[in-house]
């Protein structure tokens, strides 16, 4: 009995580890420069921040790959970097849950250019504060080229590096937006995303009020669960 408990207990954690990673994204380390390289993701960096502040295109990147929106708040979208060529990539969402759920940002092509989405406490997803249908709480971001998608998840790309996430905290930044700029100061449930398409130029996006999933530590407890059901199931059946 012990040891068929054990082995189910192995199995599921086995299988949280598989999901657990699936769940994050590899930084591409030295290869920072296959974003660009008209401009290097780091020129565009250093555009964006301000007042001293800076993110190294390289040691600043990040894991997150799937988010939950943060509070009460829509989340908000802002297209950084990437027109031209580059803005034939569209940014959207899709489900954590349900993968084939998809939503993309067609408005999002300018540089300055901004959307918001929230998802109520049932699941349904809310764009610009139309109604889209169920989606449920965890998303993760893509970019769209035609029939191509680029997703936060490496290994929905055949295990290829395809977006670059960064922390925004205490960041000051500005966009340029025809004349104006849209400034202001990353708090802790911002991030900026950058990715890079076949043709490798790099749009990038603001993304504020988003909390990324505690992974793995929510996926350990979920495969405990599983082993506890598992042991419990074996021994009501004995």
């Amino acid at each position: 009995m012990k040891k068929k408990f054990l082995r189910s207990a192995v199995i599921a954690l086995l299988a949280t580890g598989l999901l657990a990673s699936s769940a994050l994204a590899l930084p591409f380390n030295e290869r920072d420069q296959l974003i660009g390289p008209l401009p290097a993701l780091q020129a565009i960096l250093d555009d964006f921040t301000t007042m001293g502040t800076s993110i190294d295109a390289v040691n600043d990147q990040r894991q997150e790959a799937i988010w939950v929106r943060s509070g009460d708040w829509d989340v908000d979208v802002v297209r950084v970097a990437g027109t031209g060529t580059s803005a034939g990539y569209d940014l959207g969402i899709y489900s954590f849950a349900d993968p084939t759920k998809k939503y993309v940002f067609d408005t999002l092509d300018e540089t300055g250019s901004s959307v918001d989405f929230n998802i109520g406490e049932s699941g349904n997803l809310y764009v610009n504060g139309n109604t889209i249908g169920s989606f449920g709480p965890a998303f993760g971001f893509f970019i769209t080229d035609g029939n191509e998608y680029f997703y936060t998840e490496d290994d929905k790309n055949g295990g290829v590096a395809h977006a670059l996430a960064y922390h925004l905290n205490g960041i000051e930044y500005s966009i340029p937006y025809g004349p104006d700029y849209f400034r202001g100061k990353g708090g802790p449930d911002d991030y900026l995303l950058a990715f890079r398409g076949n043709d490798g130029f790099t749009p990038v996006f603001l993304v504020e009020d988003v909390r990324p999933i505690p992974e793995p530590a929510t996926m350990l407890l979920f495969g405990l669960g599983l082993a506890s059901f598992a042991g419990l199931a074996r021994r009501k059946k004995k």
